[in-house]
């Protein structure tokens, strides 16, 4: 009979919001390196004081770039090999491999996979990526070998970069100290029996603290046909040579110049239909003192009665009210009914991002783009409809999306994007890690818009959208995976410390307001299911609200006192990486 899965302990599930325990770290010492593993993944390579590679990780991904889940067990087969198998069964795809991490006579540390189809179904990727640390890799030359032979002089990028800065990847070397360098190899064979390169794509324009070296190519087609019974097969291996002509490496990682601490205006969201719930819940359980509200509106499902609940929100809270602005259709008419719903309801809005929903997609920068309004005209649209409010471009969705398609300048008045920290893994440690990426995103933005104020228009754990698939994921188990609707931690002590993290990393950047939680669904701090109807991310919310302005002296001596106050747990849970 199969033992239940270990369950959290109190503390544990207040911190997290979840039954399902931490993953448990695992340091397994092969020769002069040091690999952690924790729920089936490697999570990092060390050697020496060198973090080599933050993750080298099995993924399946589904046509909707969702990450198909695995039951996974670890082996350690000996002083110089471990193994991790994965089964992954979720009705419609059935796949099993194995993950063998070997240390060679020769004292390379290689890792082979195998996996094989048990079903049918359609993928947009099967098998390996590594990930390399940032920051420490930032503006590190590179030298790559492609499938032919041929090298090339490359660097891992300063500023984030919308497409691929490497393809055709066979293998790369680059200088870990004036004395060391280390060589990446890689290779895979299809199911057919041909060979495929990887290629590396700036992971940092998600949110995550990593270059991606992955198998495959975007330049092929996708989602693939996968059938039953076909094999998988890569192999990566890794090499620390010394050398006294290893290269030279920047002192110290090329990373955005830090502005004096001042915390950016903290404002809350109203998701997409959910003004009503946001009225209840300040009804009941108590106001917060926002500097504004952000409210999601849909021209194609425009509701008189929430359109007035908005409306008493702001009112209630006696704040300002913005629009995150969805478009649907021909952009003079949905944007003319707009304008009378927002009159009939007695709404005025302060602030107007809105964005074509053909764009709530994402796109390859060199792929094909939809055919709609030239974005100069779009906006000069809506600054016609609202003449007294501030016009916004961007992206109602994420960076990765702006970074693709920057709107024209001379045609708006501030910049905006979201942020979810989930969209490629979801454990604590990454989620916590890709804090450390908004700073360079507001950089990549300063210099694509210099001049420009920039908001982070939405900020949440839970993801509101998927431009790159279907929707969001379902979470029924209430488990950390990515792409999740409902991230667990929502409702513990986790949420309010990276509410805290997210509004430390943005008081250092240009950034003019950071709009974080919400009033309301998944992301909502109120539950009727706290003792208080508080979620502990209200206390942080309330505290960050305070705040705005704060230097950084008073705002690390208020934020300590309120996680030692309210998120114990979550401290003793997370000691090692929180500050």
């Amino acid at each position: 009979m199969q033992a239940d899965p270990p369950k959290a302990t109190p503390a544990q599930r207040a911190a997290f919001g979840t039954d399902e325990p931490p993953a448990e770290a695992i340091r397994l010492p092969l020769g002069p390196f040091a690999v952690r593993v924790a729920d089936g993944h490697i999570r990092s390579i060390h050697c020496g004081r060198h973090e080599i590679v933050r993750g080298l990780t099995y993924l399946l991904r589904d046509r909707d770039w969702a990450t198909a889940g695995a039951a996974t067990a670890l082996s350690v087969d000996g002083p110089d090999r471990a193994t991790v198998t994965g089964e992954i069964d979720d009705g419609a795809i059935r796949f099993s491999y194995a993950l063998t991490m070997q240390l060679e006579p020769d004292g390379a540390l290689v890792v082979r996979s195998e996996g094989v189809a048990r079903s049918a179904f359609q993928a947009n990727r099967v098998g390996l990526t590594v990930l390399h640390p940032v920051p420490e890799t930032v503006g590190v030359p590179l030298r790559v070998r492609h499938a032919d032979g041929t090298e090339s002089e490359s660097a891992f990028p300063v500023e984030i970069r919308p497409s691929q800065p490497i393809f055709d990847i066979a293998a790369m070397s680059y200088p870990l100290s004036p004395a060391e360098r280390v060589s990446i190899a890689l290779g895979s064979i299809r199911p057919d029996g041909s060979s495929q390169a990887f290629e590396m794509e700036d992971q940092r324009n998600w949110g995550d603290a990593s270059y991606k070296t992955y198998v495959g190519s975007l330049r092929e087609p996708w989602p693939f046909e996968v059938s039953e019974g076909d094999r998988f097969r890569q192999e990566v291996r890794i090499e620390v040579v010394r050398s006294a002509a290893a290269g030279s490496r920047p002192a110290a990682p090329a990373l955005p110049p830090q502005r004096t601490f001042s915390l950016p205006r903290v404002g809350i969201a109203i998701p997409d239909g959910g003004a009503r719930e946001a009225l209840s819940n300040i009804a009941r359980f108590g106001p917060v003192a926002p500097a504004f509200v952000s409210a999601y509106l849909r021209s194609d499902a425009l509701d008189p009665a929430g359109l007035a609940a908005v409306a008493e929100v702001a009112g209630t809270l006696s704040c300002p009210l913005r629009l995150e602005l969805q478009v649907d259709g021909e952009p003079a008419a949905a944007l003319d009914a707009v304008a009378r719903a927002m009159d009939g309801a007695g709404a005025s809005a302060a602030g107007i991002l809105a964005c074509p929903a053909a764009y709530l997609k994402s796109y390859q920068p060199d792929g094909d783009w939809p055919d709609i309004l030239p974005l100069g005209d779009f906006y000069a649209l809506v600054r016609d409809r609202f003449p007294e409010a501030e016009i916004g471009g961007g992206m109602l969705t994420y960076f990765t999306e702006l970074n693709r398609k920057w709107p024209p300048l001379e045609a708006i008045d501030f910049i905006g994007h979201g942020y979810c920290p989930i969209v490629h893994a979801a454990d604590d440690e990454t989620v916590l890690q890709n804090v450390g990426t908004l700073a360079m995103m507001a950089d990549t933005v300063n210099r694509a818009a210099p001049g420009k104020p920039y908001d982070l228009i939405s900020a949440r754990l839970s993801m509101r959208q998927n431009p790159y698939g279907a929707a969001p994921v379902a979470n029924p188990d209430n488990r950390r995976i990515a792409m999740a609707a409902a991230d667990p931690r929502e409702d513990g002590e986790f949420a309010g410390i990276w509410m805290i993290a997210v509004a430390r990393a943005l008081a250092r950047t240009h950034a003019r307001s950071l709009c974080i939680g919400a009033l309301a669904g998944p992301a909502s701090i109120y539950s009727a299911a706290a003792a208080d109807g508080r979620r502990p991310s209200f206390h942080a919310f309330e505290t960050l609200a305070a705040l705005a302005g704060a230097d950084g002296e008073r705002f690390e001596r208020e934020t300590a006192r309120l996680i030692d106050d309210r998120f114990p747990h979550a401290r003793a849970e997370l000691s090692g990486l929180v500050d």
